[in-house]
């Protein structure tokens, strides 16, 4: 009997339930949208103060970039400018040091040939000036006679049999080399003792 009671309930009941059911749809449906709606709104605030950070860093990088990029063409116009100036220059040291010769040699030329024995120590002293001032700028003699023949330094253009000398040994310079600041700017032409 219970049951038909259950059964025959109040029509307003049924009404009262099933707008409470509604009316917790609906609040339910608002609390979850509107929650919604302001995290949507916290994170486009939040996305926009993002792009706006990374808009102002990309900015600052481009312009760091910028300067770098200006730094380095002044750099490499500066070090251009420098590299000319040193060729263009680099022999003004070694034109200094030949002047005294040149002026010897022209007071050479003005004296009267009279006097050969001055005349012969005066080239000799020039001359010396001259290897000096060569020798200061890093220019040096092969040294070949005596020596075993090296093709590093040495060009041999003739050979000769010599029971007094080593196989390989140079017997005479035909032409003097030069080294200038370790480096062969002409070997020495020599004839070489082979057995």
């Amino acid at each position: 009997m219970e049951e038909k009671e259950k059964k025959k309930q109040d029509p307003n009941e049924k009404v009262t339930e099933k707008v409470t059911e509604e009316v917790t749809e609906k609040v339910t449906e608002e609390m979850v949208k509107e929650p919604t709606e302001e995290v949507e709104a916290e994170t486009e605030e939040k996305d926009q103060k993002c792009e706006s950070i990374a808009e102002k860093e990309e900015n600052s990088l481009k312009n760091q970039l910028i300067r770098l990029q200006a730094d380095f063409d002044n750099y490499k116009k500066r070090t251009q400018k420098e590299k000319v100036e040193t060729f263009k220059f680099a022999a003004e040291s070694i034109m200094v040091k030949l002047l005294p010769v040149i002026d010897n040699l022209e007071r050479a030329e003005a004296v009267s040939i009279d006097d050969a024995e001055n005349y012969r120590k005066g080239v000799q002293m020039v001359f010396e000036a001259l290897k000096k001032a060569l020798h200061e700028e890093g220019l040096k003699e092969i040294e070949a006679e005596g020596e075993t023949f090296n093709p590093n330094y040495h060009h041999g253009v003739a050979t000769v049999e010599a029971e007094d000398k080593e196989d390989q040994e140079v017997v005479e310079v035909f032409q003097k080399g030069y080294i200038f600041k370790d480096k062969v700017i002409r070997p020495a032409m020599v004839k070489i003792c082979q057995k």
